[in-house]
């Protein structure tokens, strides 16, 4: 959503799959990138605000039919019919943007394969790495995995000074990676790796409020019980590690998911608010709810039992509303 509008790819049967908008009353086609029958853009559209009047999105290349090029590409839009939709990355370049965006400060940040070190001066392989956007032209951020490895950095979440990230190390751990407009820090939450022994904590659903980053990892202290399993996290933005949550206590036992089930809301002014499986403040009783977390573990507790009766409530698809 942006500017009151939602926007979306789509086909009216005689347009190719394009750019649309619609405000919920009114739908219509923004731009139509390949003229005719078709596709001008892919079903996965990938969009980030950026200066005033201004929509970043790279799409799928799978189906893609531009006719410049058969690769991603970064366009911006004014977002409405006749003002025009560019695109930014040089067709001629080898930096193909993937996933997610978001703005840090007055540069785009994005994931981008550089096969032949375009953004970086040329002539090495930098894999899919950190890229930012400066206005004119794609450039190397981060090399996070040196040479023609990949740290495949996306989930990117601009909160306070720093913008966070989940981003593979050279053992090709998914973990959380801060970015401070300078220097790429990787905080491992997953702290043993042998060579029998490899673990993730793949930090997803990236929320901040009041001062904290939530999100959700699955976290793995240690090779023998440690295992927490995917559970809330939270991040003061100084400590040495985020404080771990463990809301449905055991080895393996997962109390939140990564996907848009597991998203976070704010609930006030100090609280946030998301579904969850768990025991935690709650006499031993597990079951999917609706929690509620000031960041502390004893100010994590079951925000409400719509069924008394049941261990399980079941809710989904949560959104927030404001002034309500």
């Amino acid at each position: 959503a942006w500017n009151g509008r939602v926007y979306y790819s789509h086909t009216d049967g005689v347009s190719g799959r394009e750019l649309w908008r619609t405000n919920g009353a009114a739908t219509q086609i923004v731009d139509e990138l390949n003229p005719g029958p078709g596709d001008g853009v892919g079903d996965d559209i990938y969009f980030a605000e950026g200066l005033p009047g201004q929509l970043f999105f790279t799409t799928d290349p799978d189906g893609y039919s531009f006719p410049q090029v058969q690769e991603r590409n970064l366009y911006v839009t004014a977002g409405a019919p006749g003002l025009g939709t560019t695109i930014l990355a040089d067709p001629a370049s080898t930096v193909v943007p993937s996933g997610t965006m978001t703005m840090f400060g007055a540069n785009l940040m994005l994931g981008g394969f550089d096969e032949f070190g375009y953004s970086n001066g040329g002539g090495t392989n930098l894999g899919t790495e950190l890229m930012q956007f400066n206005g004119t032209n794609i450039v190397l951020a981060a090399d996070m995995v040196p040479g023609i490895g990949s740290s495949s950095p996306g989930f990117f979440y601009t909160f306070g000074s720093k913008m966070y990230m989940q981003a593979r190390n050279g053992d090709n751990n998914a973990e959380l990676w801060i970015w401070d407009g300078t220097t790429a820090t990787e905080m491992i939450l997953n702290t043993v790796v042998t060579p029998s022994f490899q673990a993730s904590s793949s930090p997803t659903n990236f929320f901040g409020h009041n001062g904290n980053l939530y999100f959700v990892a699955d976290v793995n202290l240690d090779e023998t019980g440690g295992d927490v399993g995917k559970e809330l996290c939270v991040y003061d933005g100084v400590s040495a590690l985020p404080t771990v949550i463990d809301i449905y206590a055991g080895a393996g036992r997962d109390s939140m998911t990564t996907t848009p089930t597991g998203e976070i809301f704010a609930l006030d002014a100090t609280r946030v608010v998301f579904q969850a499986n768990g025991d935690l403040n709650r006499a031993g009783v597990s079951g999917r709810s609706l929690w509620e977390s000031d960041g502390t573990s004893a100010g994590t507790h079951l925000a409400y039992d719509l069924r008394p009766a049941s261990t399980s409530n079941g809710p989904s698809k949560i959104f927030g509303v404001r002034n309500v």
